[in-house]
Formats: C-alpha cells, sequence, structure tokens
C-alpha cells in the first residue's frame, strides 16, 4: 500500500485455511456457472472464516476489544455473536484455521512500545513492534489456552497461515529491519515460522527473501512481504508468492516444507500493490486471488493510490504450471467515487477461501463498506464466453477518471463515460465514451476470460463531432484515463476525428457498426472486421506471458468533445484459455522488457 502509516500496515490481516468436502468425481460441476456474488456484508470489520468438521462455517470479527464468533450453514445468514476471546489484540481479528484434529489455531499481531535509544533511530522495529502471537483451543474447540509469542520484533501484514498435509503448522510473513535503507533490497524481510507439535513449539526458518526495490516507484519501497504460499505435487515442495514493488508478484520454492527456501524472481503475474493468496483445492486443483493491476502512475511527481479497484482469481490444474481464468471476482463497489480521504480502500487482502458444495467463499475488501463475504464459482473463471449489454449498469465496469491535485496520495475521482438512452430502442441503455469538460477524456475498462487466442466483438457508434477515440486489448487492469494502458497494451486501434480505423479504411458516422478483434498471441497479430469484412491486421506491440483480459474503451480528444461515441454491446468468445508453461528465463525477460517501458510518471511521456 502507498500509505505508510501504522493502521495501514496492520489491519490487512486476514487469511485462514480451509476444509472442503466436494464430489471427487467432478470437483467443480455447474450447467450455468455463476458469476461472484456478494452474499454478507461485513461492515467495518474485518473478519476471517473457517470451515468446522461439521460443514458449518464460523466467522471470526472483533466487537471493540473482543474477538466474537458466528455460524452460518450457507454464508448468507449468520448466529447472534458469541465472545472467543475478551480483550483480544486491537489490530484484528487475526487468522484462524481449523487442524485435522478439529481444533482452532489462531495467529495475530500484538503492538508493543519501546523506548528510544539517545540519538537512536524511531519507527517500526526500533520503538514499535508488531509481535506475532499464536493461541489455540484445546477439547474439542471449548477452550483457548494461554498465547504464546511467534515472533518478537515489527511483523508486517500476514495473510497466510496453514497447516500442510504432513501437519506441520506454517506462517509466511515479512518482518521490518530497523534502520535498513529502502534501496536496493526494500524494508522488510520474508520468511516463514513453523511448528511440528500442534503449535507447543515454533521454529523461524532461516531463509531471507528479498526482492529489488527502485528510487523511482510510486509508493513505499517495502521490499517482499505478505508472503502466501501452496503446497505442490511432491511431498514437501511450496511455492510462495508475495508483493513487491517491481510491479510483479515474486516467487520462491522450498522442497523441505518450508524449511528452506529458494531466492525470489519474478512470476508471471503483474501486480501493483496487493498480496496474493494461493489455496488447494480437491483434486490438486490451485486457486489464486490478487490484484491483476499496473502501477498507478505519478501525477506531477505525486505518489497517487490505486491499484486496488478490482480484485481477480485463476485455477492451476497442474500446480501452477499453467492457468486459466484471470478474472475480476469482486470491485470495490464504491470504486468509481470519490475516495475517502485517509485510510486503505479498494479489494485487497482477500482471505479465508471455504469450499461450500461446488463453490468458494471468501472474504475480500478493505475501508468502511468494502468488506464482504463473496462466492465465487470456479467454473465460471474458465468459462470462455462473457458479455455485457449494460442491462446490469455498470456493475461489471470501471468507469472512473481520476482529475485535480493530490494531497498524500490521495486524488479525487468521477464517473467517466455515462448510460445514456439508446438513441433507437427506448428500452435499452448505451454507454457514452467522451470528453465532456476538460479533464481527461472518458475511459472504460471491462474483465473477460484470460485467452491466448480469441475473438472480441463490439458495437460502436461514431457521433457526428466525435473527436477521437481508442479501443485496446491487454492482460492487466490499469486505471480507466491513465494513457499508460494503451502504451502498454497488446492491441490498441485508434480511432481518427475522421473515422479511420488505424491506418485502415473510415467507419460512417450516426450508424450502428460491428467490430471484431480476431487475436492469435502465437501469431502475434489482430485482424480487424468491419461489418464482418476484414479490414486490417494489427501486429502485437507487447508481450505477455498470460493473455488477453481486458477491453479498454478511451476518448483520445484533445479537446473538448460532447459527441464522442456510443458502444452497445460487447462479448468475447476465447478459443485457447490457457496459459503457456513459463519458465524463469521467460519471467526474466518479461520483467526486463516491463522495467524498459515503464514510466511512474504518465504526464512525464
Amino acid at each position: 500500500m502507498i500509505n505508510n502509516s501504522l493502521h495501514t500496515i496492520t489491519f490487512a490481516l486476514l487469511f485462514v485455511a480451509f476444509g472442503v468436502h466436494l464430489t471427487t468425481n467432478k470437483c467443480f460441476s455447474s450447467d450455468k456457472p455463476d458469476s461472484p456474488k456478494v452474499v454478507y456484508k461485513l461492515g467495518d470489520s474485518e473478519g476471517s472464516l473457517v470451515k468446522l468438521p461439521n460443514g458449518n462455517l464460523m466467522l471470526f470479527k472483533m466487537e471493540g476489544a473482543d474477538l466474537f464468533s458466528k455460524i452460518s450453514i450457507d454464508g448468507f445468514s449468520w448466529s447472534k455473536p458469541k465472545i472467543e476471546i475478551k480483550n483480544h489484540s486491537k489490530l484484528g481479528a487475526g487468522l484462524v484455521l481449523v487442524d485435522k484434529n478439529g481444533e482452532l489455531h489462531s495467529v495475530y499481531l500484538v503492538r508493543r512500545e519501546v523506548p528510544q535509544k539517545p540519538a537512536g533511530i524511531a519507527g517500526p522495529a526500533a520503538t514499535i513492534m508488531l509481535d506475532l502471537w499464536h493461541r489455540k483451543t484445546t477439547n474439542g474447540r471449548s477452550q483457548w489456552k494461554k498465547p504464546e509469542m511467534i515472533f518478537e520484533g515489527y511483523c508486517g501484514a500476514v495473510v497466510d497461515f496453514k497447516e500442510l498435509r504432513d501437519g506441520r503448522l506454517i506462517v509466511p510473513f515479512a518482518y521490518w529491519v530497523a534502520g535498513q535503507s529502502p534501496l536496493p533490497r526494500g524494508l522488510n524481510i520474508s520468511t516463514v515460522a513453523y511448528s511440528d507439535n500442534g503449535g507447543n513449539t515454533w521454529k523461524q526458518s532461516g531463509a531471507k527473501i528479498t526482492a529489488p526495490t527502485y528510487k523511482d516507484y510510486p509508493g513505499n519501497n517495502y521490499g517482499a512481504v505478505e508472503p502466501s504460499i501452496v503446497e505442490l505435487a511432491q511431498d514437501g515442495h511450496l511455492y510462495m508468492l508475495m508483493r513487491t514493488q517491481t510491479g510483479f508478484l515474486y516467487e520462491s520454492y522450498s522442497t523441505d516444507n518450508g524449511t528452506n527456501w529458494t531466492s525470489a524472481v519474478a512470476s508471471r503475474f503483474y501486480s501493483f500493490n496487493g498480496p496474493p493468496l494461493l489455496k488447494q483445492l480437491p483434486n490438486n486443483r490451485i486457486f489464486m486471488v490478487w490484484n491483476n493491476s499496473d502501477n498507478v502512475p505519478k501525477y506531477k511527481g505525486q505518489v497517487v493510490y490505486g491499484g486496488r479497484d478490482a480484485i481477480h482469481a485463476a485455477v492451476s490444474d497442474d500446480y501452477c504450471k499453467t492457468w486459466r481464468g484471470f478474472r475480476e471476482i469482486h470491485r470495490d463497489p464504491l470504486r468509481n467515487e470519490t475516495p475517502p480521504k485517509l485510510g486503505d480502500r479498494g479489494t485487497a487482502y482477500a482471505n479465508s477461501p471455504i469450499g461450500m458444495e461446488d463453490k468458494i467463499m471468501l472474504i475480500t475488501g478493505m475501508g468502511k463498506n468494502r468488506r464482504h463475504i463473496v462466492r465465487v464459482d470456479p467454473e465460471w473463471l474458465t468459462a470462455k464466453h462473457h458479455e455485457s449489454d449494460f442491462s446490469k449498469g455498470l456493475e461489471d465496469w470501471a468507469v472512473f477518471k481520476q482529475f485535480g491535485p493530490v494531497s498524500h496520495s490521495w486524488r479525487d475521482r468521477v464517473a467517466g463515460p455515462q448510460l445514456v438512452e439508446h438513441p433507437s430502442r427506448k428500452e435499452l441503455k448505451v454507454l457514452h465514451v467522451r470528453r465532456p469538460d476538460e479533464k481527461d477524456g472518458d475511459g472504460a475498462v471491462w474483465n473477460f476470460p484470460n485467452g491466448r487466442s480469441g475473438k472480441l466483438t463490439i458495437r460502436i457508434m461514431l457521433n457526428k463531432d466525435f473527436k477521437g477515440g481508442s479501443i485496446a486489448l491487454t492482460d492487466r487492469f490499469f486505471n480507466p484515463s491513465d494513457s499508460h494502458g494503451e502504451r502498454l497494451a497488446m492491441f490498441c486501434l485508434s480511432i481518427s476525428d475522421k473515422g479511420q480505423l488505424g491506418q485502415g479504411p473510415s467507419i460512417s458516422f450516426g450508424q450502428w457498426h460491428t467490430l471484431d478483434f480476431v487475436w492469435n498471441l502465437n501469431n502475434k497479430i489482430s485482424n480487424v472486421l468491419a461489418d464482418g469484412k476484414l479490414v486490417l491486421t494489427i501486429k502485437q506491440r507487447n508481450e505477455t506471458l498470460n493473455g488477453l483480459n481486458y477491453l479498454r474503451l478511451r476518448s483520445t480528444a484533445s479537446v473538448k468533445d460532447t459527441a464522442g461515441y456510443f458502444i452497445e454491446s460487447v462479448a468475447v468468445d476465447i478459443d485457447d484459455n490457457v496459459t503457456l508453461q513459463v519458465n524463469e528465463n521467460d519471467k526474466q525477460n518479461a520483467e526486463i522488457g516491463y522495467r524498459a517501458k515503464l514510466s511512474t510518471n504518465e504526464y512525464d511521456n
């Protein structure tokens, strides 16, 4: 997170292991996959979910200074709260899991003040400590034992806590090094703590995992932080992903159940400002959640908060070698409005994935009125068709644009494109993209299932006096009105104020046209068809290790343009929805190429 306050570092602490009871013949079966759905609003309090041996859900929340629990059979309705622990840590509910014996284990942070030494430094790991503690129940979850400290020092946000197949309890985390320079490896080091006797005693791995940091990063150089892990095919083999400031999640491996770890390198996953979540599903399927977003550029040299407006998920059927999905499973419900002046916000820090029948329940969201329990159908992640005709409004679109000065990473927002009455079918709405004032031109982004090849169809009408626009396809979320979204896109088609499509022919004004983008990343081209006729071929302008999963619509008018253009509908059909298997060299080259093209200050371009 860009905000450097203690509150934002410590208050995003949630995650929990889950037990899944699903059929083994067909793990996630559904005739028609359901789109993600909010099933419960958590209000202002963070929460943590577990699944009890009887199949019920148990939700942990803070109420005042006390830790409460609630019980549900479906995630929609909940029992009255029950006090679990009085005078619990003020830093949140922590992470909870149910072990193989049915007992609860909780890890959480406790703040401790340390007197400043004469002429010494102050702050994290010097005068402020966030010690990591563990507590567990006995006698069938009837009583909580006395808590024990796992790590003494300044521990940042803990997002994962697991029991491995061999019974080892393991907590990946990062700790702050007092007085350490933020360059070139950051202020934090990632590692793990583990217990082989049910949490009675703990050991810390000797691994010190770091990641590069950069002087021009548009945020705080924390280093390698907020790791999450998952077990792979071989016994003892673990995979770790962690948040960094490189534009990518970094990855590390262990072959001895987490005692030792390899040096971290870039993964295939873009991410600007949030941690990952990894979890194993039945039939060895692995579920991942993260913010598949790019850097939010500085404005006039000042850092701007962002990167957390949508959170994404993907699944792997071959132990993280290839992936499908890359779909938005939740969006900040207030993303298009003026943001709060202080604190974290958005959809980062997903936690607690729980299997309920053929769906997954998880918690996501940060900030007031943004925390929810969301239900996800894994089959929806791997679907090959998606469409929008605006009959559900702008629910699955992001249309905000930022404007005005920056103050402590805050910058105001306003909704850009609007839904208006269809010009000839009064019962329908269309999206109006334009530049109605002196603010940036409108922008709109729409996520679809990831694909290395496929076809995207757009119904578009250019209005009289239209002054320019663009249509781009990319592999991650960029703020709707930020121009680096087009600069780093895989394919981008400009539409001139004369209606010319790139270097091809023009389309007429005041009439509906169907534009098809038929892409194939193996050939590095996208054919563009207008009303069924091939009109030009666009070459791929940037590489991707994954595929295409975002449509970007923008007004590129350099002056006020109230006319703009209408979008009636969009639809995607994916042919190849499986990412390529990539090696370490591929990922290293992708990182080098990205940094060569990256500009952290868009407005200097």
